[in-house]
């Protein structure tokens, strides 16, 4: 091979004139070097040094997770690393969801130019969904870069399908029929976790108080909510609803409930029904409106009645300002509480100390509940009005600083500036009241106590 540069010094000329000829042919092979050599793409950060490859495994039977195996980038000279993503990409569903994102600080990216970065610090595995189809891309971007480019994308992979091994429960048994019941049947809703098969009369039971002859009569429904009516037989006393699990539901995966042994699926904390077939009070018979309402007022131990022997209730007589004190205090803090004694003053001029309610009167007031009807006064004897009620129960349910939110007009017979329009109608929109019928509410009408019966087990929730 000719050595250039000495065959021209060895060639007669000046010194100078030589200098200069291997000078230029010096300066035109560097040219020709630098046009040759590999050029990443413009504004590319940089190619693999090897290719991304991802699968996807089960650790659980429904759980799921990819697997990226190491990769590692080669860096073009002159490059800093400042962000790469790993995207993973669910095919048909067309979502893409970033599984990795990694951003140093730009300020002082990655000085890795012109080598080959392999991210060690990466996690490796993503949670994913079983039974999906996905691909897993590269992307990235050195300081030159606004946006990512793609470094590299694997082929489809599939997760498995996850296999359910999950025990279907009971969730719940409810009440589908108003309590306390004196009809024939009654209803109860059922539901499971998930949708199961296998449902039928062979896997309930009853425990029942006082009651004889009650039976499970029907079941009906599918997925995972089934009905299930039962015969209330003969008596008064409670009754409840039961799984009795027998191995015998399953679910889709064909699960047993509750677990793999009978008896795991055992659900005995459902509601339970109070069954009168004889009424409590002598003038509340079974087929009264607020029959109901009134029985469970009864056993809240809200009220006793209206006369001992015989039991009676007084449905239609008018309640008064001193009986609703005590039906409030005990609505609000249960059927044993009793006021502190009154002291030297009820507050009020028209209550003397030995009135035989003072003590619910007087603490009344204190908590709030009420300023009296004026003037110093609190007019224990009066009847209280339908308006007057729906403060009082405001008022218990949700304490004494409460004020109710304007009124929209939903009843005709309350016009705006009514005195307790706010509190009528906020009654209403808390569904303790349907009005007294044609879109009215009847607000200067006496309350009875069959009403007062209904507004009481609503504002409280009475069972």
């Amino acid at each position: 091979m000719v050595d250039v540069k000495q065959y021209f010094l060895d060639r007669p000329g000046p010194i100078i004139w030589k200098s200069a000829l291997i000078l230029m042919i010096f300066t035109i092979s560097g040219l020709l070097i630098a046009q040759f050599m590999p050029q990443s793409l413009p504004g590319a950060l940089a190619v693999f040094a090897s290719p991304i490859q991802a699968s996807c495994y089960q650790p659980l039977p429904d759980r799921c997770r990819i697997h990226v195996e190491p990769y590692t980038i080669n860096i073009a000279s002159g490059s800093k690393l400042v962000q790469f993503q790993l995207v993973a990409t669910r095919i048909g569903a067309g979502t893409n969801t970033i599984i990795y994102d990694f951003r140093p600080d730009q300020s002082n990216p990655i000085p890795y130019s012109g080598t080959t970065y392999t991210p060690s610090q990466v996690a490796k595995d993503f949670a994913a969904a079983c039974g999906q189809t996905y691909t897993v891309s590269l992307q990235g971007r050195d300081t030159s870069d606004s946006s990512l480019y793609n470094l590299g994308t694997t082929g489809q992979f599939s997760c498995p399908v996850a296999v359910d091994t999950t025990y279907p429960t009971v969730i719940g048994i409810t009440r589908l029929d108003v309590n306390p019941n004196s009809a024939v049947t009654v209803r109860f809703k059922v539901t499971f976790s998930e949708s199961v098969i296998g449902v039928d009369i062979s896997d309930y039971n009853l425990t029942v108080s006082g009651v004889s002859g009650a039976t499970v009569s029907g079941v009906s429904g599918t997925g995972s909510v089934y009905t299930v009516t039962v015969n209330t037989g003969s008596g008064n006393g409670t009754l409840r609803l039961n799984v009795a699990d027998d191995n015998s539901i399953l679910d889709g995966a064909t699960n047993s409930l509750g677990g793999v042994n009978a008896g795991d699926g055992n659900f005995i904390t459902g509601e339970v029904y109070k069954i009168i077939k004889t009424p409590t009070f002598a003038d509340v018979p079974l087929s009264y409106w607020s029959w109901s309402f009134i029985e469970r007022l009864y056993a809240a131990g809200i009220t006793s009645g209206c006369t001992v022997s015989p039991l009676n209730y007084c449905p239609n007589n008018t309640v008064t300002r001193a009986e609703m004190a005590i039906f409030l205090l005990r609505g609000i803090h249960g059927p044993s509480y009793s006021p502190p004694v009154v002291g030297g003053t009820t507050n009020f001029a028209d209550v003397p100390v030995d009135y035989w309610a003072a003590r619910w009167i007087k603490q009344l007031a204190v908590e709030g509940i009420t300023g009296g009807c004026g003037a110093g006064i609190y007019c224990p004897d009066s009847a209280v009005t339908r308006a007057e009620m729906a403060v009082f129960l405001l008022k218990s349910k949700h304490g004494a600083a409460f004020v109710p939110p304007a009124a929209t007009g939903l009843f005709t017979d309350v016009p705006v500036g009514y005195w307790a329009r706010n509190w009528i109608e906020q009654l209403a929109v808390e569904g303790i009241t349907g009005g007294c019928g044609g879109a009215n509410y009847c607000p200067d009408s006496n309350v009875t106590r069959a009403e007062m019966a209904v507004f009481l087990v609503r504002t409280f929730n009475l069972p």
